[in-house]
């Protein structure tokens, strides 16, 4: 058993969600060549809040189709970086125990991150369907895509239905090194 895990489940303290959501704003910042607003100060709420405004802002500004896939690119590197960082900070071992590690860190944010053995993956709650467009969740999908990339080891992560584009949930599918 992961004790790590274990002890996340009831209780994530603030100071950690406080630095993964401030590595993943200056991740989203380097990605879109944009200064992240001044967060030092703020709490993990107030944070989560700014964040998402941050990158609805900058997800919605018109640039050409190149610029938006070389974004994406960033961001799912970055977050493919971020995730290995926390399999090794959270010594994560197996699937199941990144899948449940997944599960935590999703819901610290505010989305409800379901999953089956197979890797598909239903989200009922997104506490960023209330700030972004559809164009925005895609484009941000990216961190999403290299955050589970990272922390499972998975070949790839994709969406097949969304919330911002007027689904009752997100529908994603999780495809595992030995599925392909």
């Amino acid at each position: 058993m992961n004790v790590r895990l274990f002890v996340l489940r009831f209780y994530i303290p603030k100071i950690y969600k406080l630095r993964i959501l401030m590595k993943l704003a200056a991740l989203t910042g380097e990605a879109f060549e944009s200064e992240i607003p001044d967060v030092a100060s703020l709490q993990f709420e107030q944070l989560l809040q700014k964040y998402a405004g941050f990158t609805n802002e900058v997800a919605e500004l018109p640039r050409t189709e190149i610029k938006a896939r070389t974004i994406s690119e960033r961001l799912r590197e970055g977050a493919i970086q971020l995730g290995s960082e926390l399999r090794s900070m959270l010594n994560i071992r197996t699937r199941d125990e990144a899948m449940r590690a997944l599960a935590i860190l999703y819901r610290a944010i505010g989305i409800n991150f379901r999953f089956d053995p197979q890797g598909n993956v239903i989200i009922d709650r997104c506490h960023f369907s209330t700030y972004y467009s559809s164009h925005t969740c895609r484009m941000i999908s990216s961190l999403d895509r290299g955050i589970v990339i990272g922390l499972t080891g998975a070949n790839d992560f994709s969406f097949t239905e969304r919330i911002t584009e007027g689904n009752r949930c997100c529908k994603a599918i999780i495809a595992f090194k030995e599925q392909q």
